[in-house]
């Protein structure tokens, strides 16, 4: 009797799991010992996904989280491995240390910050994007979360600090997605975007690069910042322009150093 309770209580606490992540549905029939769940489609490509659970997995009290894309896509994300630029994570040629753009930016401006990119920004990576921050993929965040968090902890600076959203792009999206892809880990939500008429996504490269300073730092934090390793974080790295402009009033605001990182490059 105990057994069969058991397992009656095992088999309830995974359909409950499931029935938190959402979005799919469930075909459940007995095959060889297995309980097959046939879920929806991959998020990313649409193709059939198949989930095949061993009993064994009803006993087990970790929670078993389904699979959002499927292998093909996962494959198609570009890890950035090297060699790439020291200071802004672009792929370089084996013999270089530097990007163009990070010497012309040294030339400019004098001493640079390192920014740390976790992939390249190819078209799977924009795919995603797009899908996550536009099309209500808020759920998507999970794919990438638990890496993003892993490397910005492995920095240990003193604050982590998210480049911020418009007020108008927060009450149309729902969320920034900068934070959301961080929510496990403590940030410092101390800069502010000034209005502006038209968002950087709209913008060609030339237009970013001229863009002027579109943050200011929130009011009575200077003793929060003085003297503090900071990280900042941000989805895509393009030109830099973004992150140099928040870097900049970081270090005005008087951060000992600040350093970025970027899901994609």
């Amino acid at each position: 009797m105990l057994a069969v309770m058991c397992i009656i209580l095992a088999v309830v606490r995974g359909l409950l799991q499931v029935s938190e992540v959402g979005r799919f549905y469930l075909s459940v029939r007995k095959s060889n010992g297995l309980i097959d769940m046939v879920k929806q489609n991959c998020e990313l490509c649409a193709s059939e996904l198949i989930w095949d659970w061993q009993l064994l997995d009803f006993f087990n009290f970790k929670v078993r989280l389904r699979e959002l894309i499927c292998s093909t896509c996962r494959m198609a994300f570009e890890k950035l491995t090297g060699p790439f630029c020291q200071y802004c994570s672009r792929a370089i040629m084996a013999d270089e240390v530097i990007c163009f753009d990070c010497f012309t930016w040294q030339k400019q401006i004098g001493g640079l910050f390192k920014n740390q990119a976790l992939y390249t920004y190819n078209s799977m990576m924009r795919n995603f994007l797009a899908l996550y921050k536009f099309r209500s993929g808020y759920h998507l965040r999970a794919l990438f979360k638990q890496e993003l968090e892993e490397t910005i902890i492995r920095l240990q600076t003193d604050l982590i600090v998210p480049i911020p959203i418009s007020s108008q792009t927060k009450r149309e999206r729902g969320f920034n997605q900068v934070t959301a892809l961080i929510d496990g880990l403590e940030v410092s939500e101390l800069l502010r975007c000034k209005p502006a008429k038209e968002r950087q996504v709209q913008k060609s490269r030339t237009e970013r690069l001229k863009s002027s300073q579109p943050f200011f730092i929130v009011k009575d934090v200077k003793k929060t910042v003085s003297d503090k390793t900071i990280c900042l974080v941000d989805d895509v790295y393009t030109t830099g322009t973004t992150l140099r402009h928040a870097a900049g009033v970081l270090m005005a605001a008087g951060a000992k150093s600040v350093c970025t990182v970027t899901l994609a490059r």
